[in-house]
Parts: structure tokens; C-alpha cells; sequence
């Protein structure tokens, strides 16, 4: 009873774990899970975000509007967001749905920087057996491979206790599939998940924190090095009735993954791996405080060693402080300093580094404050210098509202951060959501800071040539990647003795200062929205030929309040008495297949009024190797030493043939676009140009391998394994079917997975590229009888699911290794008799084997004339 006693003290003297969104985590004394089936279903809705007025506040010169994400009649938590390649938006939530009283998943999609979302659906996970029994799904987490654009989520599903999945999403977000993570039966909770970002095969990451019955609670790190189609436990740290480890992040930065959690109230630890998750080491002296921590978050440079967590923490009893744990050497060793120290009631900090394509070490943190009495959310930058050794803080930006509108953000569960290059941003943008009441319910909302993602485009830079006296009219396109303003032009010109005209798309009607700021400009463009404007040149008459303007166009913001930052040019270079018109031709659109070879032929035309060299460049979307070849099938020359391949003087007329050479690369992705530009540019006038646009589609590629080719033995009563492999050759994901075919009388047969033990029924879901281990379980006849000791020969065979034409399989040949044993009894006879009289020695053959058969008697005697012969038992009939 003593221990009893004690055992009893410890477990009340633990306070309880939490999950991310708040509640608290209290493991039951024992349960056991009845069955490890759970199945999940992708509900889609495919439902565009009405927008609402916006309320755009701007504070130290960043403007920060707040966009609605998710539907008002839902109660949501914890959002996390990540960008695609092209910029598209993922963005998951956690909300409660009315229709099956249950926490399911949502997904939502953003194509415009997030001005606009769609709710693409939900995923709710659910009993086979019994349809209408549903499970709470709790604290996903969404990472994006960056090689595929495939959508990875990790989440925990509550069946009694809490298992961890990973959910697998096409690019599109057309198709679902779960993969079981830990299914055994111990308490999990707050999983996360983090991606490599450089190779061509992306290993993903999980980790969580568990806690047995038995008394032992810990951290679990899982690996998948097949795009999550199969995961392999790399790393368990726990202890008997330690604290809990809880609140994990993951980051994966410059060849090293880490997962930063706390370990009780008091202590940050860091799992780190330098060998793609292959071995991990537990730091544990990363941070301690005496006073409680309420969370962390962690971040890691793609361009050095840095790594950055971001915590809350008390240093006195109510005195919450935002602490930065820092390191530079890959966390190797550990700093911290004290960003923020307030007595307001914070909420939970994030982080982040500083672009998708970040070559540096720069690191930047958004800090997330929520104030109840004033009901504002403020977002703080960390700056680290090139050499990690600097660190300064300078505010971003509040949202805010009149104290008349009341407080709008209540227990939001944390703003998630993802900071990256993406489509219509200049540079890094940091993409942000978070959890606020203002409709009544809780809703995920939106923002994006004005500053990092003010994108105005004005196009193209033109050169064209106009005789003396004679006006030459320019169409410039201005395209307004975000929020509607009025548009301001500013023009210079370096011949200020020439007329200059500026125009409305119409060509006739002048432009004018529409706000009074002291600039002409293009009164109010929407959002997403694109006009012309007519720029017009003339110079004088007598003006010599070869004489050039260099007009500059600017388009700038007109921002009221805040400095006009969002900002393009165009260059106009009028030449007096020239003409230019280069045609590069034709444009081409094929598809292509991995590893193919494609030429395309490209034709340049010189139908200007001089003769020059012509410089030919390509630039592609893909990095796939891109040869411009004359037409004897060599690389292209730079005559003139400019750097750039070209042809060699071009006459007024001229036409000259070039090949395009690309290589597509293997292990490509089905639907994936390359487009490549072949430009031709006059070498004197480099922006007169033109290009044709060669657009290849990667098509599907099926194939399937099921091998090798497998010979055994198996004894009656016996069974034989056979390890096996199924991959997907395709260039798509796919499901596959496996059949057994040929199987003779009495012969049995079985799928299992890699433990030989558990029977695969089902389809078989395998990434392209991929390769999933199976076991083909064998058992022989269990009559006895000499026709089955030759054996059987057995295919499995696998269909694409997609096509089922495309199929492969592997012979198996097993024979049966018949046990045999035969007794002839005796074995020594010692017998007398007289000359002339015959004497019979009586034997007993026994077959004692597991097969029937004819018995051959064989015998040898030193005396041949003695001998007379072998009889049946009767001593009459003889024996042939």
C-alpha cells in the first residue's frame, strides 16, 4: 500500500498536458482501443467567400485589411496556412459541424494573395462498420511539398483515444487520402508536421506527444520517405511519469529537421536531425525558465544555421513576456532574449523565416498580441543579420477598432504565420489568420500587410522608331495585383524638346489628377483589375536619324497617409527615323513524357528597316535543360562577344531557322507545365523584341512493377512467406489492385503488409514513383497424396487503378518439400537351417511418411544360388 500511496502523489503532483487549441489533455487510467478502423471522407462544397467591407487600418506605414476566410455559421480553431509553388493559398481549420456534431477539417483555397477564398470542403472521419458514427478530428497542421504541390495535413482523430493521421491532398484538392500514423492505443495529441523543401523526393515529418497508461509519457518522431504512403517511427524520447513534452512545431531548414516542445512547464526542448531524419538528439538545454511557459513556436532558415522559437512566458507571477530563443549554428548551442514585456493578456506568438527562396540567413518573427480592454491584434518583426550575431524588434502593424465597435478578437487560439515568395508579391509576404468573434461565431480571418505585397505592374517595355514630325502612339497595360487605389503616373523623358502625350485607354481622352496630389493618374483601379493608358511621342521635324528618347513611365499607389510603395516602370525608347518589327515565331503547345527528347523549330524574321544581330535568350518556368541549336544541330555562337548567343547580322527581310533542344527530366510529375520563351532581341536595341512561347504538358506516364520472381519450398502443414514489391513506375499517385491468379487445387494464398501479419483486402494507394513492401503468405494442400509433390506456380499481379490495362506481375513457384521416412523391420535376422530345406524370414515395411508411394526393395547376397525369391505375405505371390 506504500507504493500504492506514493504512486498515487505523483500522478496528482503532474499538472496536465494541453493541446494547441487550449483544452486541457487529462489521459484516462487505462483504455483499450476496440478497433483500429477509422475511415475519413472529403465532403466538397466548392464555395466562394462572400466579401465583406473591408476596415483597412495602417500603422507605421504598413496597411493591413482583414479578410474573412471561413463560412459565418461555423465555430472554428486553430487555422495554419502554407503556399503552393504558384502562390495559391491552403489554408485548414478546425470548426464544429452542426451536420455530424462532430470537429471536422476544413479546407480552404486562395488563388489572389487571399483577397478572395474558397471553402473547397470539409474531411470528417467516421466508424466503417457503423456510417453514423463519427470522431472528433482535432489540431491539423498543413505543410506543402514543394516538389509536387501535393497538400500533406497532420491531425489526430478522438476514437476513445486520440490517433494521429496524415492526410494526403492532390495539388488540386480533388482527392483524399489518410494514412494511420500511431493507432495504438496510447493518448496522443498536438502532432506536428514539417517538409524537406530541396529534393525531388520531399521526406515529410511528424511528431507528437503520447502518454501510456503504464505511466509513460514522450515525445514519437515519424518519417516518410515515400510521400507519405508509409511512415517508420525514427525516434522515441520519453520517461516513466516525466513531465509531458507537449506543444510541438516542427521547421526544416538547411539540411536539418527540427521539433521544439516543452517539457513541462518550465523547459523548451529541441529534437534535432542533420541526416533527413535518418538519427535525432535531443536538446535539452534550450531554454528554462522558473516560471511557467505557455507556449512555443519554432522557425529555421533555408539559407544557414539560424533557427528561431518564439515563446510566452512569465517572469514574474502575471507579467507575460514574448521571449526569442534563438540559435546559429543549427542548434548546436542556445541564446534568448526578452522581445516583449507587458502585462496584457497575450496570446499565442509564431514565427517564421523570411521567404520560399531565401538565400540568406535573414529571419523574421510576427509576434501575436491579443488585448482584451483595447481589442487590438499587433504584430512585431525580429531582423537577424547575415551573420546571426544582430537582433533588433521594430513593430509591424495593429488592428484595431473604434472602442464604440467593442472587442472583436476573444481567446483567439493563435495567428499561424507562413512567410514566402509568392505570386504577385515583390519579395517576401507574410500571410497571416487568426481566430476573432466579430460575426458571433468564431471565423478564421485573413491578412496580408499593403507593403509587402503592393503589386502594380506596368507593361511592356516597347522600342519603336517614328520619322521626324510624325506621332507614334504606345499602349501600356496597368495591372493592380491588390487592393483598389487610384493609380498615380509619373513620366520622365530624356528629349524634352519633344512632344509628349498622356491618354486614357482611348487615345483621346488626356489624363488628369483626379485626388489633387499634384500627379495625373488613373482614377480608382479595382483590385485584380487591368487598364491601358496611351502614351504618345513626336519629334520635331529636322530631328537627325538615330536620335532616341528614353521615356520612363512610372505607376505608383496614391495611398492617402502612407508613402506611395507600390510601384513599376516602363520603358519607352523612341528612335527618330528607324523601324523595328522582330518576329519570333511560332508559338507551340505539345505534351511530352519523362525522359523524352523534343525539338521544336523557331523561326526569326527581321522585317525592321536596318540590319543588326540578333540576340536570342531563353527563360523558362522549370529547370529543365534548354539548348537553342543552329540548324546543323550546334549550340548557337555570340558573334558580337555580348554574353549572349545570337545571330549574325540579320538583314532588313532576313529570315533564320533555329531548333529549341529540351530534355525533359525523369520522375516528372503528370501535369506539370513547362512553358519556355525563346526571345529575340536587336542587339543595339535590346527592348525591341519578340518571342514565341513553347508550352509542354507532362502526360501520364502508366507503369506498374510487381517482382521479383520468387522460388521456395513448403512443407504439408507449413507456410512460406515471400517478401515482394509493388511500385508505382507511374508519373502520377495512383491506387493499385493486386490478384492472385493460377492457384492450384488445395493451395491457399494471402496479401499481407511488411509484418507478415496484417492482410492487405484493399486497394493499395502509392505515390508516383513510390514502392511499398508486401508479403505473399503461401500454404500447401493438407492431403497427402504423390501428385502435389511437383508443387504450384502462382502470379500476383497488379492493375493501375487508373488504367487497368497497364499490369504487372511476379511468379511465384513453390514446391512442396515432403517429409519421408520408412521403416524395415528387422533389421538383423540370424537364422540356422540344414542343407536342402528352404527357410522364410518374415519383414514388416512401414511407411511412415507424410506421402503415399510404391516402395522399390533393393538387395545384395553373398550366396546368389541361396536365394529364391521375395514374396507378399501370404509367401506365395511374388513380388515384381
Amino acid at each position: 500500500m506504500i507504493g500504492l500511496n506514493i504512486l498515487i502523489s505523483l500522478l496528482i503532483g503532474i499538472a496536465p498536458a494541453k493541446t494547441r487549441s487550449g483544452k486541457e489533455f487529462i489521459p484516462n487510467p487505462k483504455k483499450f482501443k476496440e478497433k483500429g478502423e477509422v475511415a475519413f471522407r472529403f465532403v466538397k462544397v466548392n464555395q466562394i467567400i462572400p466579401s465583406k467591407e473591408e476596415k483597412n487600418r495602417v500603422k507605421y506605414g504598413w496597411f493591413a485589411p482583414d479578410i474573412r476566410v471561413t463560412p459565418q455559421s461555423q465555430d472554428n480553431r486553430t487555422s495554419t496556412i502554407a503556399p503552393q509553388t504558384d502562390g495559391t493559398l491552403i489554408m485548414v481549420d478546425n470548426f464544429f459541424s452542426s451536420e455530424k456534431n462532430k470537429w471536422v477539417i476544413g479546407l480552404y483555397r486562395s488563388d489572389n494573395l487571399g483577397i478572395n477564398w474558397e471553402y473547397v470542403g470539409y474531411i470528417y472521419f467516421y466508424d466503417p462498420g457503423n456510417p453514423n458514427t463519427y470522431y472528433d478530428a482535432g489540431d491539423p497542421v498543413v505543410v506543402i511539398d514543394l516538389s509536387t504541390d501535393s497538400v500533406y495535413i497532420a491531425c489526430h482523430v478522438d476514437v476513445g483515444d486520440y490517433d494521429v493521421y496524415c492526410l494526403i491532398l492532390d495539388p488540386n484538392l480533388t482527392r483524399v487520402h489518410g494514412v494511420p500514423i500511431d493507432i495504438s492505443g496510447d493518448e496522443t495529441w498536438t502532432p506536428a508536421i514539417t517538409i524537406e523543401y530541396k529534393y525531388p523526393n520531399n521526406y515529410i515529418f511528424i511528431a507528437y506527444s503520447y502518454s501510456r497508461w503504464t505511466g509513460w509519457r514522450g515525445v514519437k518522431i515519424y518519417r516518410s520517405t515515400d510521400r507519405g504512403a508509409t511512415w517508420e517511427m525514427k525516434a522515441d524520447y520519453s520517461s516513466w511519469l516525466g513531465s509531458y513534452r507537449q506543444f510541438l512545431w516542427g521547421a526544416a531548414g538547411h539540411g536539418k529537421i527540427y521539433f521544439s516542445y516543452l517539457y513541462g512547464e518550465n523547459d523548451i526542448y529541441v529534437a534535432i536531425s542533420g541526416d533527413r531524419g535518418g538519427t535525432w538528439v535531443e536538446k535539452q538545454d534550450v531554454y528554462h525558465n522558473p516560471y511557467p511557459i505557455y507556449s512555443n513556436e519554432i522557425a529555421a532558415s533555408r539559407g544557414g544555421w539560424s533557427v528561431v522559437i518564439v515563446s510566452q512566458s512569465e517572469f514574474t507571477p502575471g507579467d507575460i513576456n514574448i521571449v526569442y530563443v534563438y540559435s546559429t549554428n543549427g542548434g548546436e548551442s542556445w541564446g534568448n532574449d526578452v522581445v516583449d514585456q507587458t502585462t496584457a493578456n497575450t496570446k499565442t506568438p509564431a514565427v517564421s523565416v523570411d521567404g520560399m527562396n531565401a538565400k540568406g540567413d535573414t529571419v523574421i518573427g510576427y509576434f501575436h498580441c491579443v488585448y482584451y480592454r483595447d481589442a487590438w491584434v499587433a504584430y512585431k518583426r525580429i531582423h537577424q543579420d547575415s551573420l546571426g550575431i544582430g537582433f533588433w524588434y521594430t513593430p509591424i502593424w495593429e488592428l484595431s477598432r473604434e472602442a464604440s465597435d467593442g472587442p472583436y478578437v476573444e481567446e483567439s487560439n493563435w495567428a499561424q504565420i507562413a512567410v514566402s515568395t509568392v505570386k504577385g508579391c515583390k519579395g517576401w509576404a507574410p500571410l497571416i489568420s487568426w481566430t476573432d468573434t466579430r460575426d458571433g461565431e468564431k471565423n478564421i480571418y485573413y491578412t496580408l500587410p499593403y507593403s509587402a505585397v503592393a503589386k502594380l505592374d506596368i507593361y511592356p517595355d516597347q522600342t519603336q522608331g517614328v520619322s521626324p514630325g510624325d506621332t507614334l502612339s504606345y499602349t501600356l497595360w496597368i495591372k493592380n495585383a491588390y487592393l483598389k487605389d487610384v493609380v498615380n503616373i509619373l513620366p520622365t523623358h530624356t528629349q524634352n524638346s519633344w512632344w509628349h502625350g498622356y491618354y486614357k485607354a482611348d487615345g483621346i481622352t488626356p489624363l488628369t489628377d483626379t485626388n489633387g496630389d499634384g500627379y495625373i493618374d488613373i482614377d480608382t483601379l479595382p483590385p485584380l483589375d487591368s487598364t491601358k493608358i496611351v502614351v504618345k511621342v513626336s519629334p520635331p521635324i529636322g530631328t537627325p536619324a538615330g536620335i532616341s528618347d528614353t521615356g520612363i513611365i512610372r505607376a505608383m499607389y496614391a495611398r492617402n497617409g502612407v508613402d506611395p510603395i507600390g510601384r513599376d516602370s516602363a520603358f519607352l525608347i523612341t528612335v527618330c527615323g528607324l523601324s523595328f518589327n522582330l518576329v519570333v515565331e511560332p508559338d507551340t503547345q505539345c505534351g511530352g513524357y519523362p525522359k523524352d527528347t523534343l525539338l521544336f523549330n523557331i523561326r526569326v524574321k527581321n522585317l525592321g528597316n536596318f540590319k543588326d544581330v540578333i540576340n536570342i535568350d531563353t527563360s523558362s518556368n522549370v529547370s529543365w535543360n534548354i539548348e537553342i541549336l543552329d540548324t546543323n544541330g550546334l549550340p548557337l555562337s555570340d558573334h558580337n562577344n555580348d554574353g549572349i548567343p545570337d545571330i549574325d547580322s540579320l538583314p532588313q527581310g532576313g529570315i533564320k531557322s533555329l531548333n529549341v533542344k529540351t530534355i525533359l527530366p525523369d520522375s516528372l510529375i503528370a501535369g506539370t507545365v513547362g512553358r519556355i520563351f525563346v526571345k529575340g532581341m536587336y542587339a543595339s536595341f535590346p527592348s525591341a523584341r519578340d518571342s514565341a512561347k513553347i508550352e509542354i504538358s507532362i502526360l501520364e506516364k502508366p507503369r506498374i512493377l510487381v517482382y521479383p520472381d520468387r522460388e521456395g519450398m513448403v512443407f504439408l502443414g507449413g507456410n512460406k512467406f515471400y517478401d515482394l514489391y509493388l511500385k508505382n513506375e507511374s508519373n502520377f499517385d495512383d491506387s493499385i489492385n493486386l490478384i492472385i491468379k493460377g492457384l492450384g487445387n488445395g493451395w491457399e494464398a494471402q496479401i499481407l503488409e511488411e509484418d507478415s501479419i496484417t492482410p492487405i483486402t484493399g486497394k493499395i494507394y502509392l505515390p508516383a514513383y513510390t514502392q511499398k513492401n508486401i508479403v505473399l503468405k503461401i500454404t500447401p494442400p493438407s492431403f497427402k497424396d504423390t501428385a502435389i509433390i511437383g508443387g504450384d506456380t502462382i502470379f500476383l499481379k497488379g492493375y493501375l487503378s487508373k488504367y487497368e490495362n497497364i499490369k504487372d506481375s511476379a511468379r511465384v513457384i513453390t514446391y512442396i518439400g515432403a517429409r519421408v521416412k520408412l521403416s524395415l523391420l528387422p533389421h538383423f535376422v540370424n537364422t540356422s537351417g540344414e542343407p536342402g530345406k528352404e527357410i522364410i524370414i518374415s519383414f514388416s515395411a512401414s511407411n511412415l511418411g507424410e506421402i503415399k508411394d510404391v516402395i522399390n526393395i533393393e538387395f545384395s547376397v553373398t550366396k546368389p544360388t541361396w536365394f529364391t525369391g521375395f514374396f507378399k505375405k501370404d509367401g506365395i505371390t511374388p513380388l515384381y
